[in-house]
């Protein structure tokens, strides 16, 4: 997902999955897996 530009993780470059995620953090995954395959990425 990381490679995909999906989940980018933080700006200090760590991803925390062991975090709860805020409601924008989920949204902007699932807005950027959407935009990922509306604009032709892998699985359209």
């Amino acid at each position: 997902m990381k490679r995909d530009g999906i989940m980018k993780g933080y700006p200090d470059n760590t991803f925390r999955p062991k975090e709860i995620a805020t409601r924008a953090e989920a949204v902007t995954v699932i807005v950027n897996a959407i935009n990922k395959k509306l604009c032709g990425g892998e699985g359209s």
